[in-house]
């Protein structure tokens, strides 16, 4: 390679670093807009349990709904202690 082509590759490179954080930019606003989106269509499902840590619960297994023969099958899978919880993020809307 010759030093022009050299240099060229290296302002090349330059740009897209700059090109990448544009690009993360423009990433990160499609999600908080995806998830936005998802939490104003799913107003009517998504609820805030206030579950401590050591609380028992009972997760619906949704997995056999798919199955065709379903009917015996467990409907809950077995209780599960909590440990943790996230927290929920406060989305401003855009």
């Amino acid at each position: 390679m010759t030093t022009t082509d050299l240099i060229t590759r290296a302002i090349t490179l330059q740009k897209c670093h700059s090109h990448l954080s544009v690009l993360h930019l423009h990433v990160m606003l499609a999600r908080l807009q995806a998830a936005i989106w998802f939490e104003r269509d799913h107003v009517a499902t998504i609820r805030n349990f206030n579950f401590q840590m050591g609380d028992l619960v009972l997760v619906h297994n949704m997995a056999i709904k798919k199955s065709l023969n379903c009917k015996m099958h467990p409907q809950y899978i077995r209780p599960l202690v909590i440990i943790s919880r996230k927290q929920r993020r406060s989305v401003h809307h855009l």
